[in-house]
């Protein structure tokens, strides 16, 4: 009677709905451990590594500085960040060299003029930046970039400065080209220890229906220890978006160097990521064979945080360790104190959702197209990056007994020296050539 019972038992089990959910769970989970090899038969292909690459322009070598007049008084206003933008010019893209010469303000306007002592040729500092031969206050357009960056939505901030929606959705796109080209300009040759990717999930409105949304994934990349934005990518779910962020991340990095990369349960992550840091090599299989494989990098190390949910709730914090050994990679978290974890790109994500309307939860300020969250994304990163200072960063200062000042993770990353503001940001002419940094003095204030 008993055998009988318990064949019953097994056939028709008693166990809570819960109980045989978390059962799946684990299975499916210890299935997808079971299909995780540790090499590739064939190479990840990306897109943009397989694309011809463009013709970069090759800098010329930077010309003698300009030998100062004896006649006269001595320069008194410096051009930080202007240089001559004639390209027959051999002091063209090269700031500092002290070529130009102020030339006072034609007609008693807003910006003032500069003349090149080599070619003899006369422009507005404005020039190549969203400001030029725009009759509109500079401070006004400073207040309206600077209210859409806290997390104003852009009828709202059009309601608030009396504008029309489109006028600040222009001023937005002049903008976002801008600060788009700063940061590439200023995102170079970085040497980064660790790396954390995470993803989020976007909704658009599309204007053609108002009652339909369509999905899309934003991909972040920051670096832990500085907290700086490395860069995003906006688009469809998918290794095509997430190959497209580790293009970009990998063109920023300094030539050489590998950081530990750390990001959630994503398998696209891994596969671009093995695209661009691994080697074919020789694998021995099961029978012994020797069989060749796409393997990774013996420098490259990455650790996925898995975290498993039933129905909206976490259930466990697993750690995936993909590529790497797992000793070096604590002992490189413990430098900073730290243990495996994502919990740095997460709080990035929520400062993100608090200063872009669109990424919020239930809200009714959703983005209208992709281009236009692109374009707040732009701006919000170059904010986030120079201009807001950071809590989880140590102040600068303590040390040296002089007046602590709060650090923003441009600072953090020594990549600049002061704390700026958008309206200095929009005269910054981003010069063609990579010079060193964003670490200079003074920019002129309108």
């Amino acid at each position: 009677m008993l055998e009988i019972w318990q064949q019953w038992k097994a056939v028709w089990s008693f166990e809570p709905r819960w109980s045989r959910e978390l059962a799946r769970q684990r299975r499916r989970e210890a299935l997808a451990e079971s299909r995780a090899l540790p090499d590739l038969a064939r190479r990840p292909v990306c897109a943009e590594c397989r694309a011809e690459p463009e013709k970069k322009e090759v800098p010329p070598s930077p010309p003698p500085r300009w030998p100062g007049s004896k006649r006269g008084r001595r320069q008194v206003v410096k051009p930080t960040w202007q240089y001559c933008d004639d390209p027959d010019c051999r002091y063209y893209g090269w700031p500092g060299l002290g070529n130009l010469r102020a030339n006072g303000y034609p007609n008693g306007g807003r910006w003032r003029q500069w003349h090149c002592q080599a070619c003899r040729q006369f422009f507005i500092e404005t020039r190549g930046t969203p400001l030029y031969r725009r009759s509109v206050a500079p401070n006004l357009v400073h207040q309206v970039l600077t209210g859409l960056a806290e997390g104003l939505s852009l009828e709202a901030t059009a309601r608030l400065f009396e504008l029309e929606p489109e006028t600040v959705a222009q001023w937005l796109t002049l903008a976002a080209n801008h600060f788009q080209a700063l940061s590439a300009y200023l995102s170079q040759n970085l040497e980064l220890e660790q790396v954390q990717l995470d993803d989020l999930y976007v909704k658009l409105r599309l204007v053609q229906s108002s009652d339909r949304t369509s999905v899309r994934w934003l991909y972040n990349a920051i670096d832990p220890v500085s907290k700086f934005w490395l860069t995003f990518r906006l688009g469809e779910r998918g290794l095509g978006t997430v190959q497209s962020l580790v293009h970009q991340l990998v063109q920023q990095l300094a030539p050489g160097v590998i950081p530990l990369f750390l990001s959630d349960g994503e398998r696209s992550f891994e596969t671009s990521l093995l695209s661009h840091y691994g080697q074919w090599g020789q694998v021995a299989d099961s029978r012994g064979q020797s069989r060749r494989r796409w393997l990774g990098l013996a420098e490259f190390a990455y650790v996925q945080v898995v975290k498993p949910r039933l129905r909206r709730r976490l259930v466990s914090v697993k750690h995936r360790l993909v590529r790497g050994q797992l000793k070096p990679i604590k002992a490189k978290l413990a430098e900073h104190g730290w243990s495996i974890n994502t919990a740095f790109i997460e709080r990035c994500n929520l400062t993100l959702r608090q200063h872009v309307p669109a990424l919020r939860r239930r809200v009714l300020a959703l983005a209208r197209s992709q281009a236009g969250l692109q374009h707040q994304l732009t701006l919000v990163q170059l904010y986030y990056n120079l201009c807001l200072p950071h809590q989880g960063l140590p102040q600068a200062g303590r040390e040296e007994r002089v007046r602590p000042q709060a650090q923003t993770p441009a600072m953090a990353l020594g990549l600049t020296d002061q704390l700026w503001r958008l309206e200095e940001l929009l005269l910054i002419r981003v010069p063609p050539w990579p010079p060193a940094s964003l670490a200079c003095s003074s920019l002129p204030r309108s």
